[in-house]
């Protein structure tokens, strides 16, 4: 009988271990969706900035007109650096979250052995 309750609750460790990465596993699709999401955006937003950049100096040289004269396209080059720091600044909170849930993930398995072993 002792033999039987200690694999019981041996076999509830382990199944709170399986919730303990289902639930990671979950945080890290909807993290991994999420980045998808936001360098799908990047590359859309860069690649119409970059035509319409483009598109304004053909514009430009068609005229025979300077395109130095013209703010907008000044502003859409830095729209496009400050937008690509903006980016770079998400990947990186994005990865930051993915190693937290590690950590996390990690803890919450080591607890459960801790508690495993005190019993």
């Amino acid at each position: 009988r002792a033999q039987l309750e200690h694999e019981e609750i041996f076999m509830v460790n382990h199944r709170k271990i399986y919730e303990l990465e289902d639930d990671f596993d979950r945080k890290l699709r909807s993290l991994k969706q999420i980045e998808d999401e936001v360098e799908e955006y990047y590359h859309k937003f860069r690649m119409r900035t970059n035509l319409l950049i483009d598109q304004i100096y053909a514009v430009h040289q068609s005229a025979n007109i300077s395109p130095a004269g013209n703010p907008y396209l000044y502003d859409l080059q830095d729209n496009l650096e400050m937008y690509t720091r903006e980016y770079y600044l998400e990947r990186e909170q994005i990865e930051e979250e993915r190693v937290q849930l590690r950590r996390e993930l990690n803890r919450a398995i080591d607890e459960e052995y801790r508690k495993n072993d005190e019993e």
